[in-house]
């Protein structure tokens, strides 16, 4: 392939296309005349566009890499190698990186990527630190093609800058080879052309570079490409193309912008600027709900939630849906006065809880059933036995009657700012607070029965087995007694901290980048488990813990053991909890535009 290297101002060619300069026959004669690109010296603009054409009309291999020294030690170093047959429509490309090693293999660095092109899909695999990771794309030969063409535009950038001499043939490598002789313009850098030697071939394809450059004195850039063009070239597929199929989504389908997910029975429901009904199966679409977005300075976003065969949806334009489960079809609409209005159903009510107001509506033809606003607005809410509990941004916490609307109690809390709700358990409502303390409230009057003042802002509250675990925002997690908030243990993960317990055991999701999992009893960890970005939201399941973490993988975990079971590269962050059912768990990047959810089998290597 054609690559290029720049160093101060200055980029050496340091990959290519094709040749013709392995001869077995014997010595190769020398044409009656040199191929047009070469007759009145270079022409850059002709060597490049006939190699580009021969892309398409011969089969190539070529291998190459590029070195960068500084004082006689390698900075670092790339080697490539790729082959490809535009007949077959067909290609594989392998490159190398090494900080120390100057590389001549590229399966030989640190990291190796791989791609291999064939049957209108990109197959790609990634060695990183001894991880591996799968891809698959969409393509065809075409975009092979492209991606050196654009490599071709480079050497022609660079190529413009060198002065070259009269073309000379070698008839052992069966190709011209011509010296570069100085630079036609002087750069900012004090560049010194050691080696610089371009070999073309009788057709005026470029099929071969060997250069090597010191750039002020102290560094130095070694390139070495050869390569030969031939029908007989054939393109092999890798090895770990068995390994694919284990190591890749069962499905995945790109959708909107901040992609909310849910499974039903056999379909997966996904909310964003659009609804989509996808099957369990294959991902394939079963209908789709285009929402009518009007403002189109505003990230369109939806939620929604599932009450028998209805699915019911609040997007930020204040907007509101309840649709048909089995085809996407419209029972009602309205609209309300608040943003981000989350549906909740109780009995035949359905409850759409924003920042603002709420508003009720009953489930079977969307006629209002009750309203409320608060003072200040709502920041969290949370609903338990028909009671829809929600704090304010000024510390206020009120009980609402879901079937009706009236209000059960309010108070007043000491934490002038806002308060969180988070879990209701033996007649006694948790809350949280922005200032740092954890609340036990009675969940009948709003007395509070207990305060226990926590490092900084609480970001997860858990109820099991009469205690109540907090996470706070500086990364400590907090066991107490649930009957008076009794501190029994606590925990440091030295960042943001997010609680799950399990059965005999708890487990937090750092902004460490680690899952911890704590005994329950003494909050001594049995394991940890470190990824490379922030970790909120585990699954945690019978048959592992799946978990999505910001350095854009989705992890495999065994429960007891904490060790990891696979990898998965998504295309961004999995923040929000995976749904594990049947084997398969489905996850969702949030992307940075669009998201993409992905089906993975839990236990890939069983049948």
């Amino acid at each position: 392939m054609l690559t290029t290297v720049t160093v101060s101002g200055l980029s050496a060619l340091a990959g290519c296309s094709e040749t013709g300069t392995v001869i077995d026959d014997g010595p190769e004669p020398e044409p009656d005349e040199p191929p047009e690109p070469l007759r009145d010296g270079v022409d850059v603009d002709a060597l490049r566009d006939r190699t580009v054409r021969a892309l398409g009309e011969e089969a190539f291999s070529v291998e190459g890499s590029v070195s960068y020294f500084e004082d006689g030690t390698v900075q670092e170093s790339q080697a490539g190698s790729g082959r490809g047959d535009p007949e077959g429509e067909i290609a594989r490309y392998i490159a190398g990186s090494s900080r120390e090693t100057e590389l001549e293999d590229p399966a030989n660095g640190d990291v190796v990527s791989e791609q291999f092109y064939n049957d209108n899909e990109v197959y790609r695999r990634q060695i990183r630190e001894g991880d591996v990771n799968f891809g698959r794309d969409k393509t065809d030969y075409g975009a092979f093609v492209d991606q050196v063409k654009r490599d071709l535009r480079s050497f022609h950038e660079v190529g413009t800058s060198f002065e070259f001499g009269d073309p000379e043939w070698d008839e052992d490598r069966g190709s011209y080879v011509v010296e570069g002789i100085g630079l036609k313009e002087e750069l900012e850098a004090d560049v010194e052309i050691e080696t610089c030697q371009l070999q073309v071939n009788s057709d005026g394809i470029v099929v071969g570079v060997s250069a090597t450059l010191s750039v002020e004195g102290s560094e130095q850039i070694r390139a070495v490409v050869d390569g030969e063009t031939d029908p007989g070239i054939t393109v092999e597929e890798p090895a770990w193309l068995d390994e694919i199929d284990a190591n890749l989504p069962l499905w995945s389908v790109q959708v909107g912008g901040d992609p909310s997910t849910t499974v039903q029975d056999e379909t997966v429901l996904v909310s964003s600027d659009e609804v989509i009904a996808l099957s369990r199966n294959n991902g394939s679409p079963r209908w789709r709900f285009s929402i009518d977005w009007k403002d189109d300075t505003l990230t369109n976003t939806s939620s929604h939630t599932v009450r028998g065969e209805t699915v019911f949806v609040g997007t930020n334009e204040n907007d509101v849906y309840a649709l048909n489960l089995k085809d996407g079809s419209e029972r009602w609409s309205n609209t309300v006065d608040t943003r981000l209005p989350h549906p909740t159903v109780v009995d035949d009510i359905v409850v759409f809880a924003g920042l603002g107001r709420v508003y009720a509506f009953f489930t079977d033809d969307g006629s209002a059933a009750w309203t409320w606003s608060p003072d200040q607005s709502a920041y969290n809410r949370m609903f338990h036995d028909e009671t829809l509990f929600i704090g304010d941004t000024n510390g206020v916490v009120t009980a609402i009657d879901v079937t009706t609307g009236s209000e059960r109690w309010h108070i007043d809390a000491p934490t002038r700012n806002w308060i969180s709700p988070s879990v209701v358990s033996q007649n006694r409502l948790y809350a949280g607070s922005f200032q740092g303390s954890v609340y036990g409230f009675d969940a009948d009057d709003g007395t509070i029965e207990w305060q226990y003042s926590t490092d900084t802002t609480t970001v997860s509250i858990t109820h099991r087995d009469g205690t109540v675990y907090v996470g706070d925002r500086s990364g400590k997690v907090y066991a107490l007694k649930d009957v008076d908030g009794a501190e029994q243990w606590t925990f440091d993960t030295s960042a943001a901290a997010r609680v799950h317990p399990g059965s005999e055991s708890i487990y937090v999701g750092s902004h460490d980048g680690s899952i911890y999992r704590l005994s329950a009893e003494s909050g001594d960890p049995h394991w940890k488990f470190e990824t490379n970005g922030w970790v909120e939201q585990p699954a945690i399941t019978d048959s592992g813990i799946y978990v999505g973490s910001k350095d854009s993988n989705l992890y495999a975990i065994e429960r007891e053991t904490g060790e990891k079971r696979w990898q998965r590269e998504v295309g961004f962050w999995a923040r929000y909890r995976p749904t594990v059912r049947d084997g398969v768990v489905y996850a969702t990047d949030l992307g940075r535009s669009r998201g993409t959810v992905y089906a993975f089998a839990t236990h890939p290597d069983r049948d």
